[in-house]
């Protein structure tokens, strides 16, 4: 409803086997410790709401992703994509996918969404990890505001680091093993 960038949006990913949920701002109006601010009063605002759906409007959000999950694929190059990905990232592929999961939505329960995002995904949760990523042009930051940014993600007890370049983020990361 806030007017913060012209490319908001979130998604699911799957990095090397680790399941994740990002949001993702873009914005030439604000910059990013009040998007990270806007972000973290988002997820709390939501998890109340969540908490508060009535099992209608929840089974309906069920029913709608089943309807968008099991909707035909529409071009070659989608069909593609999603068969290459079984292939390439699933061991077995499981090429009806999409139905098996669809099938499983409908036995999700409202408690175990709310659970699931208090744990994982709420500020505050003492299993969440969250890796927090801002990019700004090189004459646009500024050393206080980057201070800003580490402070208000220390704020909910985070760990922070500051890089600025991809040698500093190598040195201070601990990196998977290469694959051969």
């Amino acid at each position: 409803k806030q007017q913060l960038g012209y490319s908001v949006g979130c998604c699911t990913r799957d990095s090397d086997g680790v399941l994740g949920f990002s949001i993702y701002v873009l914005s030439a109006v604000q910059r990013p410790p009040v998007l990270l601010e806007r972000v973290q009063a988002f997820l709390k605002d939501f998890v109340l709401q969540l908490k508060n759906f009535s099992a209608e409007k929840f089974a309906s959000h069920a029913v709608g992703l089943a309807g968008k999950w099991l909707e035909p694929k529409r071009t070659l190059a989608e069909l593609h994509s999603s068969c290459w990905s079984e292939i390439a990232f699933a061991t077995p592929p499981i090429f009806d996918r999409t139905e098996r999961d669809a099938a499983v939505l409908g036995t999700v329960r409202q408690e175990e969404v709310v659970e699931l995002f208090e744990k994982y995904i709420a500020p505050g949760s003492s299993s969440r990890a969250v890796l927090t990523t801002a990019v700004v042009p090189k004459a646009g930051a500024s050393a206080t505001e980057v201070t800003a940014l580490a402070e208000h993600l220390e704020k909910d007890g985070l760990v922070t680091a500051i890089v600025s370049n991809e040698i500093d983020f190598r040195a201070q990361s601990e990196m998977h093993a290469a694959r051969l």
